[in-house]
């Protein structure tokens, strides 16, 4: 068997492709970015095991890793040859670069399809400059622990002692650290209004953005993981502040310059000299069309340009306890302790170290990060028993799928998984299932912002019921389409494993012994907390569309009435109040249907950047409209105390002020009545 023929293997026919269940987004640009933010893409993303995926490991015994052997020259590069351009095509991507280290060595770099479509030129891994998104925060965190190393920032100190000019609110008791930054677990409430800004002008100071954009604080610290951008912008400052200089100029002294990382930077846009070497983002439309560069507003948080050789050197030093070329950026205690579970939704699932993100693939731990952003999605992955590292990325943001492809391929050829016993053994158990039935949210999403208007793109949450074998049945809802999966109790009446065998899910009770929270293996970086049917964002998105339909038919009949009125022969005069409340309801019901159009022009087009002046101007209107349902109220109570109209003219009327009443609520759900 060939190489190619053992990737399209592993890969799977057209129609039996090893990929994970990709959520259909929305056109609009800004909802597919939200969708990856709440999902996970603009941090990590979990791994599902590879199921139903030939091993082939050529020239060797069945289930022999071939690292074992010698993994150098065509063998590796074979691999990548049949796997990577047929990604490019079933995905539509132009480009995408791959490095790979082993042993401190340096197996693989090579490029694929384009860096610039225009011009042809093609993507090198030695001078193409990709864009990695949250991939970026390992600098952050690596500075960080040099930070540690020398003593100037305190792992478990309150951060308000490195924040001279403003503090985070005393919301707990217990303040919030650098390692809960690190491990995600500071209990911010997710933030996405003013993560990019349109221009370089728009850019703000690093302070400015963290001072402003401070997210409330929704749990206490070290409770429960919810991946946080703000988190790591909070820690780049504080590098910042630390150290006396520039964050940007901070990664470039002591990371870039001792890794030797001529083909890096954190700047926006990148410097001149590095211009010509800029690969271009692209999304597909019939052909490929480029997106223009988009800034960033707080550095740490994921705007790091880079090679793939260059990610090499970054590799390179994290698998050799921070050394590299005779150089130091971490000691190896610190580069051991930055490797090392720190902390876990529970200890029998995957978890978090300082700033990684834990995983098992065929029975190797390893740790990784990811980053997408609009146009781009990279991936770094850690194997330190093995001493391997792997980056690849890829210029389009449907990369993830292919990425995460990329790896689940490359460790069934070279490391094939065992025979090795379930974790747990499915079992029929006394459990009650009818108890953990319910809608179970993301942890990382927004409670008490105008942002909770991402809702709109379906934050992310499971629907957990019965299935009418007796299995437990999960419906994951994030955006347009569902994806379900069923599970097995075990021994365990809270630990559930996926029919498969591949996944297991955990529930966790409170003190009153109610469930109220559930983890996913492959989900280490947030946890999903139970509500209540009413508090999802599908329900109060489907009141909300309810509530516009029915505004929408009461206008179009107070305007066909007006308009049949002219052509109407002068009949029985109609009470001066009746006639008043129905032009009030006309022309509240169109004063909503016009402010909500600029509520999702904003949502399609400015929710990722700075409130714009047309949206302040919709707000407070919005809010004046809403006081003013006091009057279809009274006209309420008047229509059916003084007998306005006929029953069914009654009826419609109270279904119309019902309407509006439930517009104040579902407005209020979204933060959009009395907007921070």
């Amino acid at each position: 068997m060939s190489y190619q023929e053992a990737a399209v293997r592993l890969v799977g026919s057209e129609d039996q492709k090893m990929r994970p269940k990709r959520l259909q987004l929305q056109k609009s640009p800004a909802v597919a970015v939200i969708l990856l933010l709440i999902i996970g893409q603009v941090g990590p993303s979990g791994f599902a095991r590879a199921k139903n995926v030939d091993h082939y490991s050529p020239g060797s015994a069945s289930g022999s890793p071939l690292f074992e052997r010698n993994l150098v020259g065509d063998d590796l590069e074979s691999f990548t040859d049949a796997l990577i351009p047929q990604q490019l095509s079933d995905y539509q991507i132009a480009g995408a670069v791959v490095s790979i280290v082993k042993d401190g060595e340096i197996v693989l770099a090579k490029g694929y399809g384009f860096a610039n479509v225009e011009d042809q030129v093609p993507a090198s891994p030695h001078e193409s400059l990709f864009r990695i998104g949250s991939t970026s925060k390992l600098f952050t965190w690596t500075a960080v622990m040099q930070l540690v190393e020398q003593g100037n920032i305190d792992l478990h100190a309150d951060v308000n002692a490195y924040l001279p000019d403003f503090q985070i609110p005393a919301t707990y008791p217990e303040p919030i650290t650098m390692w809960h930054l690190l491990t995600h677990t500071a209990g911010f409430e997710e933030r996405f209004n003013g993560m990019l800004v349109h221009s370089l002008e728009e850019m703000i100071s690093l302070h400015d953005y963290v001072a402003s954009y401070l997210p409330a604080r929704v749990r206490p610290p070290g409770e429960v993981t919810a991946y946080s951008n703000y988190g790591a912008a909070l820690a780049g400052y504080i590098v910042e502040s630390t150290s006396g200089i520039p964050f940007e100029q901070y990664i470039e002294t002591y990371l870039f310059e001792p890794l030797e990382m001529t083909h890096s930077t954190f700047r926006q846009p990148v410097p001149a000299n590095l211009q010509p070497e800029q690969a271009n983002a692209y999304t597909y439309a019939d052909s490929f069309q480029p997106l223009p560069f988009e800034y960033i507003a707080a550095a740490p948080m994921g705007s790091m340009s880079t090679t793939a050789v260059d990610m090499v050197h970054f590799m390179q030093a994290h698998l050799q306890d921070g050394a590299f070329e005779g150089r130091r950026i971490l000691t190896p205690e610190i580069a051991r302790q930055m490797h090392t579970r720190q902390f876990a939704n529970d200890q029998r699932l995957s978890g978090l170290t300082l700033g990684f993100f834990e995983g098992e693939q065929n029975g190797k731990r390893f740790i990784e990060h990811g980053g997408a952003f609009t146009g781009w999605y990279a991936l770094l992955v850690l194997l330190p028993e093995q001493n391997l590292g792997i980056f690849v990325v890829y210029n389009a943001s449907k990369g993830e799928t292919p990425a995460r492809e990329f790896f689940q391929s490359f460790m069934n050829l070279y490391f094939p998984e065992n025979d090795l016993a379930a974790l747990y053994t499915p079992a029929n158990s006394t459990g009650r299932l009818e108890d953990l039935e319910g809608f179970y949210q993301c942890t990382r999403s927004v409670s008490r912002h105008l942002d909770r208007i991402a809702h709109f793109a379906g934050t992310a949450y499971l629907r957990v019921s019965i299935a009418e074998d007796g299995s437990l049945a999960t419906e994951f809802s994030m955006g347009e389409q569902p994806i379900q999966e069923n599970f097995l109790q075990t021994q365990d009446p809270l630990v559930f494993l996926s029919l498969d065998g591949d996944k297991t899910l955990i529930f966790h009770a409170g003190e009153d012994g109610r469930i109220d929270h559930l983890i996913i293996e492959d989900r280490p970086h947030y946890a999903f907390e139970r509500v209540n049917w009413y508090e999802t964002p599908i329900f109060a998105s489907s009141v909300l569309a309810a509530c516009l339909v029915i505004l929408l038919t009461a206008l179009l009949i107070e305007l066909i009435t007006a308009v049949a009125g002219i052509f109407r022969k002068k009949g029985p005069s109609v009470d001066a109040t009746a006639r008043a409340a129905r032009v009030w309801i006309g022309c509240h019901s169109a004063a909503y249907l016009c402010l909500m159009g600029g509520i999702l022009y904003y949502f399609q087009r400015d929710l990722l950047y700075l409130i714009p002046a047309y949206l302040r101007v919709v707000l407070g209107l919005i809010l004046v409209v809403s006081i003013l349902v006091i009057g279809p109220l009274i006209f309420t109570i008047l229509a059916w105390t003084r007998r306005y109209w006929s029953l069914p003219g009654r009826v419609h009327f109270t279904l119309v002020t019902l309407a509006l009443l439930g517009m104040v609520w579902s407005l209020s759900y979204f933060r959009l009545l009395g907007f921070e």
